[in-house]
């Protein structure tokens, strides 16, 4: 007899052939069937020379324990205390790839490289979601250069994902001026000593490294 499954990924026992000693009767042991996609699955022990089959009803699977989320929908390039312009969507899947729509975890937003960044307050994932969250991109603002990252962890396991590669941070509206080195004191028609700094910085406080206007 040989063991199939309507799951692709399924784990099932070996084909096997009746010896005299069992009395038609086979008994394999549970551990030899493992189901890996969710939704209802089957199972089909067939005999290859009669070819008479037999199925069993339909096994629903659900997800397993919580293995991975995903980020999509994060820029490549933003502006430092500009929001982001799409949503953001969190999608939690167990470890054979399914989505876990069973997943009610609570989840929790850092940006390692910006301590100054705004991003959605903890949120605990409900059965409506089925395993999917979608934020609002006006959730996150970026706010230092030259680049960061945005992690989701689940506050339970610490299992977590960053946005998969680095978002490029690019200076914001000019907001500020500074002029450093001035001496404190001179005496009349002596030039400086040293030299005079003008810096250009964005309303956050990032050095403006593509400012291009003129100064008077």
């Amino acid at each position: 007899i040989a063991f199939t499954s309507t799951d692709a990924g399924a784990t099932l026992p070996v084909n096997y052939t009746f010896v005299g000693g069992d009395l038609g009767v086979k008994t394999f042991a549970g551990s030899l069937f493992m189901l890996e996609t969710t939704g209802n699955q089957t199972i089909t022990v067939t005999d290859g020379v009669a070819v008479i089959s037999e199925t069993t009803a339909n096994i629903d699977v659900a997800a397993g324990a919580l293995s991975y989320f995903t980020i999509t929908g994060a820029p490549a390039t933003t502006y430092a205390g500009i929001a982001f312009t799409n949503p953001l969507t969190v999608t939690a899947f167990d470890a054979y790839d399914n989505i876990k729509t069973n997943y009610t975890g609570e989840v929790a937003f850092t940006s390692p490289e910006d301590a100054l960044a705004t991003l959605p307050a903890n949120y605990t994932f409900v059965g409506g979601d089925n395993g999917a969250k979608t934020f609002l991109g006006a959730e996150f603002i970026l706010r230092t250069t030259p680049s960061a990252t945005i992690v989701v962890t689940d506050t339970a396991t610490s299992i977590n994902e960053d946005t998969g590669g680095i978002i490029v941070v690019n200076p914001g509206t000019l907001g500020s001026i500074e002029i450093t080195g001035a001496p404190a004191t001179i005496k009349a028609g002596e030039a400086f000593s040293g030299d005079i700094t003008v810096t250009a910085k964005d309303l956050v406080g990032n050095v403006k490294t593509d400012y291009v206007g003129t100064v008077t």
